[in-house]
């Protein structure tokens, strides 16, 4: 899940918690930064919300000297415990974690002395602020987690699993190889024992044991991300994403190569923008104006897809639910993508979106919605209505309060996305 359009810092709640019904919930998190990142705008759209209902406590492991952060998210919590983290690195014990196959960032061989204090340092804060359940913000926190006294709910957004797998298809090292394995075995371990969220049915059902796994998909702030009356710039289309996220790589190439080639061909006057921050070099090898622009880093994504009569999303790679495509449908932007970059998202193709699943297909599809602007306008509007219905950020975290409800009463937690997503018994 990568995206980068952000919108401002949400602004502090007004402080109706009911303390009758709150719970006290310590968040434990890692290396949260990097402003584009979706984790980090998944964590600062999420808490803020749940904050009015909930008394929060944020045990950060902090990997920057970068500040920013932590004063962005502070607001929100009751109290912030950080510690500095940049555990050693020892040689011995990383070939040692390569021969188990221990998740990659393992610490208990590397930095014992460490490992240790961040373990007291959480059983501290659970027992002196009487936490009701910890949600752990990614795969990384299971090791510190693991002897908790009360529910802890792993949130670990996308399956990094299926890039793993997906990675491991191809002539990468042995060392990369590795690590991919690493991660496969670490994130299925989770999802075997304990209460897991995924932003997307499909990252979900890629592990077959499952304990208690639940989808929440990401939403999208619709007040920061409104349709404006701009046409459009004629015969333009875009895809924005960050350029040197390998499945963004994937979906440029793939769309230079097989798809904008068949587009030109029907309508010369095509105009693609790639739009997005680091662009690698085969992508800044496209830049070919005024056939394709390729931008790097821009201030307002908004400004560029309003502009676009088309928005793309031609991924055949990565997890998780596209951010990319939420917004575009917020700013009432017609989307043409294939099956993989609307996974996660519950649409009817045709009504909401248009999908395609081949090249020729994907090109048919850009041509005729570039050619009818009362087709762009319809689907543009039947998606704006949709994200307002199911996708703002209020109904996620919605999700995660019914969520939190069930784990601090019940031991039995009924799926939060409706589906059966209880344990299962089928090896892999």
């Amino acid at each position: 899940m990568s995206s980068m359009a952000h919108s401002p810092t949400p602004p502090v709640p007004a402080p109706v918690r009911c303390e009758a019904t709150s719970r006290t919930v310590l968040v434990v998190a890692r290396g949260l930064q990097v402003r584009f990142d979706g984790d980090y705008l998944r964590f600062i759209n999420i808490f803020p919300l749940l904050s009015a209902r909930h008394r929060l406590i944020l045990f950060y492991l902090d990997e920057s000297t970068d500040e920013n952060f932590l004063k962005t998210v502070s607001p929100y919590f009751s109290s912030v415990h950080v510690i500095d983290y940049h555990p050693k690195n020892s040689t011995i014990a990383r070939l040692i974690d390569a021969f188990v196959l221990a998740p990659e960032h393992s610490i208990v061989r590397h930095d014992p002395h460490l490992f240790s204090e961040i373990s007291c340092r959480i059983r501290d804060v659970i027992e002196r602020e009487h936490v009701d359940l910890i949600h752990a913000w990614g795969r990384h926190e299971y090791q510190f987690l693991t002897a908790a006294s009360v529910p802890t709910l792993y949130d670990l957004c996308d399956a990094l699993s299926i890039q793993a797998q997906q990675q491991t298809s191809t002539p990468f090292s042995l060392r990369h190889r590795l690590r991919c394995l690493r991660l496969k075995r670490h994130e299925a371990h989770i999802v075997k024992r304990h209460t897991t969220v995924f932003v997307s049915d499909v990252d979900a059902d890629f592990f077959v044991e499952r304990h208690d796994c639940h989808t929440i998909p990401n939403g999208v702030d619709i007040h920061y991300f409104t349709p404006n009356a701009c046409e459009g710039l004629s015969s333009s289309i875009i895809f924005s994403g960050v350029m040197n996220f390998y499945p963004n790589v994937d979906a440029v190439l793939y769309f230079a190569t097989n798809v904008f080639p068949l587009v030109k061909s029907r309508m010369p006057s095509a105009a693609w923008y790639i739009v997005g921050r680091d662009p690698t070099p085969e992508i800044q090898a496209l830049h070919a104006p005024p056939d394709i622009i390729v931008t790097g880093f821009v201030d307002d994504l908004r400004e560029h897809v309003g502009r676009a009569q088309v928005v793309i999303c031609p991924m055949i790679s990565g997890s998780g639910i596209k951010n990319k495509v939420l917004e575009a449908m917020a700013l009432g932007r017609a989307v043409v993508s294939t099956p993989s970059g609307v996974a996660g998202i519950d649409f009817t193709d045709g009504t909401h979106l248009w999908v395609a699943e081949s090249a020729e297909s994907f090109a048919a599809r850009v041509v005729q919605l570039l050619g009818d602007s009362a087709a762009r306008e319809r689907i543009g509007q039947a998606a704006r209505r949709l994200v307002e219905a199911r996708y703002s950020w209020q109904s996620t975290v919605d999700r995660y309060d019914t969520l939190y409800r069930h784990l601090t009463n019940t031991k039995s937690v009924p799926a939060i996305n409706g589906a059966n997503r209880g344990p299962t018994q089928n090896k892999c």
